[in-house]
């Protein structure tokens, strides 16, 4: 999987987008329904206390880390989730990510390019389903941009 679709699932395990939109591939009709509402929760925040501070936190943290390798994401995340980390005063450890990694099941083989596109994850139901699948690994109850928490 390539970065910036790795990213973008990232995003949405952190908290950060709206369920759903991560996976959606580029031509398809539900983009502009993901954006609109993303406009509508972007309003919302505004004068919130709903900061990245806030919603970003060791808990949200650790459940992108285990999207991450659970669907087998670009290598250069880890790079992105460390500077997020430090940048948030969060821990960062390589040797939890690899611990963590023993418990994570790899549940999406996508590549960037062939078979096995983002299409296929979205057809899937995107980082929800991957969410769901490995529901019992993480922490359900961050908030979201959304301000709904996973469960």
């Amino acid at each position: 999987m390539g970065t910036a679709s790795t990213m973008a699932s990232l995003s949405e395990a952190l908290g950060m987008m709206p369920a759903g939109a991560a996976a959606i591939p580029a031509v398809d009709a539900n983009r502009l329904r993901i954006a609109e509402q993303t406009g509508r929760v972007a309003v919302t925040l505004i004068g919130s206390e709903r900061r990245p501070s806030h919603i970003i936190n060791q808990k949200s943290l650790e459940n992108a880390l285990r999207v991450l390798l659970a669907i087998g994401g670009s290598t250069n995340a880890v790079i992105h989730l460390a500077a997020i980390a430090g940048r948030l005063g969060l821990e960062f450890d390589l040797n939890y990510i690899n611990e963590l990694s023993e418990t994570t099941p790899v549940l999406v083989d996508l590549k960037p390019t062939g078979l096995h596109y983002m299409e296929d994850l979205a057809a899937g139901g995107g980082i929800p389903a991957v969410m769901r699948e490995l529901s019992s690994l993480l922490h359900l109850d961050c908030v979201t941009v959304t301000r709904r928490d996973r469960r």
